[in-house]
């Protein structure tokens, strides 16, 4: 560590003070290290805020927290936090036609009935679905296969922009780039790898043997780190099923639905409880647009990081976590070339969100849940206020809408389009709009496609990693973020760079703060 100072030398700065880094700081503070986290705007959390425009409060994008049962938040939550947000069951998925919402299938049952498809295209579909969700229920490997290849011929226009439209919004991509495993992750019918509970549990405690089986730090690929100690690449893994269990899912399947909720108070509400769980010892500045990452050669002949520079500021650490634009690294530090190359691939996607504010509750909008529409410019979203009252007037309502405009360039140029796309759906609702707003956000750093590049977790520079949602490829959104920082954690513990100062050993909500969520 490089002398200094006491506000100069750190246990560890955080790069980025959206969610992945706010959770990372979390995490690493309430271990004991002394933590700086460094964000460039001149406030915190990213996409994950709500702001007042008019009197209606909006969410940056729309958002839906998935897998809330036993996924990456609630464990971050159930260990770390000290206040936990409330959830609100998230409510069903439908398709805005012209004429009505139809709910959106989930399983053969529910393509066969979807009365927004044609007849013959259900039939041809429903085989299809059939079949893969036999296939990937006994084992079979769909991460290379995309969702085009994987359709039936000569489907309808409809049927083909649906398909296109849900890969879009699963990965960032349409179908020709989106992998049927995606899809089958995304849609809770296959699970992916994590760190188990049991790991999860053992590094908070201290008493995990992780750092007993470290990893080549030279070799490509994510890993998840199993009960047994061992580093295994990202492949999907599926434990084979019986055919009765895989017969009565494919019928029956609910979707990732009845795991998901939206937050009471707005997506800021989890930012806030991150905020409020972070101890003194974690120290957040803004305004702070990091300029360089400092490096030095090790004793090994390696790259080791060993500070950050900030315009005309200095601030040293022997382990930096970086949450910003994996992609932009090449910019501000010196890397070796394979891996700026890696880098250089990595794919992000630029949405589209338009907020309407109502003078009342419109009879379009009353439903729980969120609707997807295929034609022209397809979009997601729907009304925040219906979960939570307080984010629009009294009497009134507010609805967001996200799309993603392709090509994604000059997306600006598109924001008239998607307003007329909004209200030929829904013609009447536009006499009762007094608030628009419009956003234009990267909502995942990384798009997830059959050739699209992923920042690992470790990097070839001593003390320095990666989080966030170019680090990570499973879920999307704060859920996304929440895999990485976990994975983060095992990679730390493995690496000995796991702080015990404070002996932390956690907290143990019981998962109280969630709702009975299967009741949506």
């Amino acid at each position: 560590m490089k002398p200094g100072s006491e506000n100069e030398t750190y246990d560890a700065i955080v790069v980025g003070g959206g969610i992945s880094g706010l959770l990372s700081a979390l995490v690493l503070s309430k271990h004991g290290s002394r933590v700086l986290v460094l964000e460039k705007d001149s406030v915190v959390g990213g996409n994950c805020r709500t702001y007042n425009v008019d009197g209606f409060m909006v969410d940056t994008g729309p958002h839906a927290i998935t897998a809330l049962r036993a996924g990456p938040l609630p464990n971050l939550m159930n260990q770390y936090f000290s206040t936990v947000p409330t959830f609100h069951p998230y409510g069903d998925y439908y398709i805005r036609t012209r004429d009505s919402l139809v709910r959106c299938p989930t399983n053969v049952r529910g393509f066969m009935g979807c009365a927004y498809l044609p007849l013959s295209d259900r039939l041809k579909l429903t085989s299809t679905i059939a079949s893969v969700f036999v296939k990937a229920g006994m084992g079979a490997d769909y991460s290379q296969k995309t969702v085009y290849e994987c359709l039936p011929k000569k489907l309808g226009p409809e049927t083909m922009a649906f398909a296109d439209t849900f890969s879009m919004f699963m990965s960032g991509r349409g179908m020709k780039e989106t992998t049927v495993h995606r899809m089958l992750a995304g849609s809770g019918v296959v699970k992916e790898q994590n760190l188990t509970r049991e790991d999860f549990e053992a590094i908070v405690r201290g008493e995990s043997d992780l750092g007993k089986q470290k990893e080549d730090s030279s070799q490509n690929g994510q890993y998840s780190v199993r009960s047994s100690g061992h580093a295994e690449t990202s492949k999907p893994v599926q434990e084979p099923s019986s055919m009765f269990t895989v017969a009565k899912k494919m019928m029956t399947h609910g979707g990732s639905f009845t795991t998901q909720g939206y937050p009471v108070g707005g997506i800021q509400s989890v930012t806030n409880c991150v905020l409020s769980s972070m101890p003194e010892n974690a120290d957040i500045k803004t305004g702070c647009k990091v300029t360089e990452i400092l490096t030095e050669e090790g004793r090994n002949g390696k790259l080791k990081a060993t500070g950050v520079s900030v315009e005309d500021e200095t601030y040293y650490s022997d382990l930096i976590i970086y949450t910003a634009f994996a992609s932009r690294l090449p910019q501000i530090m010196a890397l070796p070339s394979e891996y700026v190359q890696k880098l250089e691939r990595i794919d992000h996607t630029v949405s589209l969100t338009i907020w309407l504010g109502f003078d009342k509750k419109m009879p379009e909008y009353d439903y729980v849940g969120s609707e997807v529409q295929f034609e022209n410019m397809p979009y997601w979203g729907g009304s925040t206020s219906n979960y939570d009252e307080k984010l629009a007037p009294p009497d009134c309502q507010n609805a967001g809408f996200a799309f993603i405009p392709r090509p994604q360039k000059n997306i600006r140029s598109r924001v008239k389009d998607a307003y007329d796309q909004i209200f030929e759906m829904t013609p009447d609702v536009e006499k009762h709009v007094v608030m628009r707003h419009e956003q234009i956000t990267v909502p995942e750093k990384a798009a997830v496609t059959i050739s699209g590049e992923f920042a690992d977790i470790r990097t070839p520079i001593e003390n320095f990693y990666v989080a966030g949602t170019d680090a990570d490829k499973r879920s999307m959104g704060v859920t996304r973020a929440s895999y990485s920082v976990v994975e983060l954690l095992g990679k730390l513990e493995e690496d000995g760079k796991l702080m015990r100062k404070n002996n932390f050993a956690g907290y143990n909500f019981d998962r109280k703060y969630l709702p009975d969520l299967k009741k949506n």
